[in-house]
């Protein structure tokens, strides 16, 4: 035996970004779904039902959440594994 001491990795398991990946995603439809319930900012653009549409905030709303998510999938996939 050899009384040499070698230092041993702490054992972390390597996490895939896909949780934060998903809780991304989650999070962007609640505020644009949460969005769309409460306001009525701006013109109808499609009219579903007599008294509900959608309106031009929610697809500024859409489209802001849509964009946010994408970088940070896209900043969570480019890191380098260890």
């Amino acid at each position: 035996m050899n009384d040499a001491t070698v230092p041993l990795r702490a054992a972390t398991p390597r996490r895939s970004p896909a949780f934060a990946i998903a809780v991304t995603w989650a999070l962007a439809a609640i505020v644009t779904l949460c969005v769309a319930a409460e306001t009525r900012i701006g013109p109808v653009i499609l009219k579903l039902t007599p008294k509900h549409g959608v309106h031009m905030g929610d697809l500024a709303v859409f489209f802001g959440c849509t964009a946010i998510a994408l970088v940070v999938t896209a900043a969570l996939l480019s890191r380098p594994r260890r």
